[in-house]
């Protein structure tokens, strides 16, 4: 709400729009941000960290210009310092700022056994782990609510330790090349009422880029909130047991991403986002069916799958609040479609299709349909997206903008030349490059 109003008083520029409307990413005026920056400086909001300037701010800003030897001595003089953001392309030196609580870092540094002085440590970013150094005695960090760690930077992939279940404030957990562990054996779980023994993480609401995750039923009934998930599958077994995802009764986004095919999915019916990579798998109709009938679907996207049969049949009942959709990198020939089956959508993504021979006429038809985002694909499928505005020309409104990116077009010019031309003389389409 808040950068709403900034953004519509001009004091915050608008870089990106979310793909169903909101706001995503926001950019500063460099007059505005000079001016913020003294701001702050003369309220002492933060410090910044350099050996000369004021350091008994409580936030304190260390730049990459710095030398660690004025960040050492700095850091010395703050033991009252509340945040701190690192932008060095080395790791910290020992941390024993004990009333720490914010440790942002703009590039990933290696974590080290001081931190664990912080026990009031409530955001940790970018931390990253090595075979030698893996979090011990994560219990510590009682009062931690963010974590985001990276694997070690040679791509290994590492295992959060166990007492990451014992931190019972944690409400965001971002992971990549790390996997979650089994929950701690002996804990009970939470009852109907509400109560538990331990080991159930009652406050934690996000957790993103799980590596072959395991949704047994004892992982579900200790995240009982959980509100964004994602997870990727590079090897599967009946361990995973994904029939267990429906029983996330508060999940609203799931990032799904697996490669192998055959496995059961069900999904649960508060879902709003749904953004479904398949490797080397099919979109089935079975699979495709239960997606559609999810009641509270604003956003999806198929990518990379190939479809039963080549095809994709909607029947009339489905995607009833369906917004957003993408369909990417799928082997998809032929879309078979009523405008009432998308009675809500606003924007669609088609992104390399290189076998879909034609784009529905009934997408024309879609009342609230606003944007056609087209990269790169057949060019029979181009050309039914210019009958669909000829279609819309012919009854006096065209409702619909398409944006062609045009850097994978040129590539094929002379295969596009004709196609492109008669882009280039529509009020409607545009090109990004």
């Amino acid at each position: 709400m808040y950068v709403k109003e900034l953004a519509d008083r001009n004091l915050v520029l608008v870089h990106a729009i979310g793909s169903i409307g909101g706001i995503k990413e926001c950019k500063m005026h460099d007059l505005l941000r000079d001016f913020c920056l003294r701001e702050a400086r003369k309220e002492r909001f933060y410090s910044i960290v350099d050996g000369e300037g004021e350091t008994n701010a409580r936030r304190g800003i260390v730049f990459p210009t710095t030398s660690m030897e004025e960040v050492a001595h700095a850091l010395q003089s703050m033991p009252q310092t509340r945040s701190l953001i690192w932008g060095q392309n080395v790791k910290p030196p020992s941390l024993r700022l004990r009333w720490l609580r914010i440790l942002q870092s703009t590039k990933p540094f290696v974590y080290q056994e001081t931190m664990l002085q912080l026990v009031n440590l409530r955001h940790v970013a970018d931390v990253s782990l090595k075979e030698e150094s893996v979090f011990p005695s994560m219990q510590r960090f009682w009062n931690l609510e963010t974590l985001i760690v990276v694997g070690g930077f040679d791509g290994s992939e590492f295992s959060l330790p166990a007492e990451i279940w014992c931190i019972p404030r944690i409400r965001y957990i971002q992971v990549e090349y790390v996997h979650l562990p089994d929950p701690p054996v002996g804990d009970a779980a939470a009852d109907d009422n509400g109560d538990d023994g331990g080991g159930v993480l009652r406050n934690l609401h996000t957790l993103k880029k799980i590596r072959n995750f395991k949704c047994c039923e004892d992982v579900v009934k200790r995240i009982p909130n959980i509100k964004k998930l994602g997870v990727y599958y590079k090897e599967f077994d009946e361990t995973m047991r994904l029939e267990n995802l429906f029983s996330l009764h508060k999940l609203e986004s799931l990032e799904f991403g697996i490669s192998m095919d055959g496995q059961s999915l069900n999904f649960p019916h508060s879902l709003k986002k749904l953004p479904l990579r398949l490797l080397n798998s099919k979109f089935s109709q079975e699979v495709l069916g239960m997606i559609g009938v999810l009641p509270h679907l604003e956003k999806l996207t198929l990518d990379r799958g190939s479809f039963e049969e080549w095809k994709w049949e909607t029947v009339a009942g489905q995607f009833s609040r369906l917004k957003f959709l993408e369909i990417s990198r799928s082997t998809i020939v032929e879309w078979k479609m009523e405008r009432s089956h998308f009675p809500r959508l606003e924007k669609l993504v088609l992104r390399r299709l290189y076998y879909m021979e034609e784009i529905p006429l009934e997408v024309g038809e879609i009342l609230t349909l606003g944007s056609i985002y087209f990269v790169f694909g057949h060019t029979h499928a181009l050309n039914s997206l210019l009958r669909i505005v000829e279609t819309q020309e012919l009854y006096g409104v065209v409702s619909i903008r398409i944006l062609l990116r045009l850097k994978y077009i040129v590539k094929y010019a002379d295969e596009w030349s004709e196609v492109i031309k008669q882009c280039r003389n529509s009020p409607y389409i545009r090109f990004e490059v």
